[in-house]
């Protein structure tokens, strides 16, 4: 489960220009994106 976690989070780009560069619409999916990753992990478990 943890390999599948880290190859969902491996191809995307560092949060860190994205929010600079991006809205705040953009930036928030993106936040909230690992947490929801990390909650079916958690329910799947």
């Amino acid at each position: 489960m943890l390999a599948t976690l880290a190859a969902a989070q491996t191809p995307a780009p560092s949060p860190v220009p994205l929010e600079s560069a991006a809205p705040v619409s953009y930036s928030i999916p993106s936040l909230l994106s690992p947490v929801l990753i990390a909650l079916l992990a958690f329910l799947l478990h």
